[in-house]
C-alpha cells in the first residue's frame, strides 16, 4: 500500500480516459462478428453454452 500511496494520483486520472477513449473508438460497426454476435464453430463435436453457462 505505501508503494501505491508514493505513485501521483493526477496523471492516471487523466490517462483513465484517455484509455478509454482509445477503446471505444475502434470498436467499428463494419466488423463482420462481436462478442454477442459469433460466427458457430468449425469444429465436428462442439457442444454450445446453455443459456445459464452464458
Amino acid at each position: 500500500m505505501k508503494a501505491l500511496r508514493a505513485l501521483p494520483t493526477a496523471p492516471g486520472r487523466r490517462a483513465i480516459p484517455a484509455i478509454c477513449a482509445a477503446c471505444t473508438s475502434t470498436t467499428t460497426p463494419s466488423r463482420p462478428f462481436s462478442v454477442l454476435n459469433r460466427p458457430p464453430p468449425n469444429y465436428e463435436g462442439h457442444v454450445p453454452l446453455t443459456k445459464i453457462e452464458r
